[in-house]
């Protein structure tokens, strides 16, 4: 039977899978050769407000369900006698961070206007987004949006910021150092259970030692992370939105550049960091590579089968034609 958190965990792995996924087309848009290539030019300027929408999606679900996890695991602490959550209750938790978080993000299909036209008997493709809460798309071009348009993508993009990065982060803040608290004092309560003992050992103290040590540094490290790669473009998306025409031409370029990349860094630098701080995780990883390395290895059912079927007539007929001559 599947534990909650790995449940929880296999969710996260498939939200920030898809995530990358749909940042990559644009970040193959900053190279000419895909930059310049019609095919790629023609989808994905109809598609990249969608994939916008999908990829903030993935991503604010991803964070909530991180923020269940440590909460899960801050639980079982305090608790041990306590019973897991259950799979009925993950797939219920599942599907209001899902709900939830799409509704949050939803406002982005309505964030932006986007026109694509074809030049020069079709061999050309241009495109070009304009935000639909500033006054002005150029210096002879006022924008059409209504007005009602304009208050809800402004406020649901402050909405957004606050309920999908700068809450959930805050949260995952508490939780790793209620985490951290919980599992001092249970130390405590441990040494206080076998001080009198005679036959406790030192390596049962260095162990629980580096058990906390690793713990702490493992939360730390989270909370870093989070703060760093996920907050910055809450921060930016809010100022944007409160002052508009402080971020327009190669400022607001290379700011979405360098929020992408700090995006992927987070996305990416989770395995790393699970990696080195769980031995269990090592060991189920190399246990699953081998699993895998060793089952491509040996020979197919279909041809042990058919080896089978060769051999045992020819061993027949040898001892058949043995027992004649005996």
């Amino acid at each position: 039977m599947k534990s909650s958190v790995n449940s929880l965990l296999a969710i996260l792995a498939v939200c920030d899978t898809l995530d990358l996924i749909f940042i990559t087309p644009f970040v193959l848009s900053h190279f000419n050769e895909f930059a310049l290539n019609f095919v790629f030019r023609q989808y994905f300027l109809k598609s990249r407000q969608s994939l916008t929408v999908l990829s903030n999606w993935c991503s604010a679900t991803a964070i909530w369900i991180v923020v269940a996890v440590s909460v899960e695991r801050v639980i079982m602490i305090r608790n041990p006698f306590r019973k897991e959550w259950s799979q009925d209750l993950v797939v219920q938790i599942i599907c209001i961070i899902s709900i939830v978080t799409f509704l949050l993000t939803f406002c982005d299909f309505y964030a932006y206007k986007c026109i694509t036209r074809k030049l020069c008997n079709g061999t050309q493709i241009v495109g070009r987004c304009f935000d639909v809460i500033m006054d002005r798309w150029s210096t002879t071009t006022l924008n059409p949006v209504s007005q009602a348009q304009r208050s809800y993508v402004k406020w649901s993009t402050i909405i957004n910021s606050f309920l999908t990065v700068l809450l959930p982060v805050t949260m995952l803040t508490c939780a790793k150092v209620a985490l951290i608290r919980s599992v001092k004092n249970r130390n405590k309560m441990l040494r206080f259970m076998v001080e009198n003992r005679a036959d406790e050992i030192e390596h049962e103290k260095l162990l629980r030692h580096k058990t906390e040590r690793k713990i702490e540094v493992t939360a730390v490290v989270v909370i870093i992370c989070f703060i760093i790669t996920q907050v910055p473009s809450a921060v930016v998306l809010s100022l944007r939105t409160v002052w508009k025409n402080g971020f327009s031409g190669m400022l607001w370029y290379n700011t979405k550049v360098l929020i992408i990349f700090l995006m992927i860094v987070g996305k990416v630098i989770l395995f790393p960091i699970f990696y080195f701080s769980s031995e269990n995780f090592r060991k189920r990883l190399t246990f699953m590579v081998k699993s895998q390395m060793s089952t491509k290895s040996r020979p197919s059912l279909k041809h042990q089968s058919t080896y089978t079927l060769i051999v045992k007539p020819q061993q027949a007929t040898e001892n058949h034609t043995h027992s004649n001559y005996v």
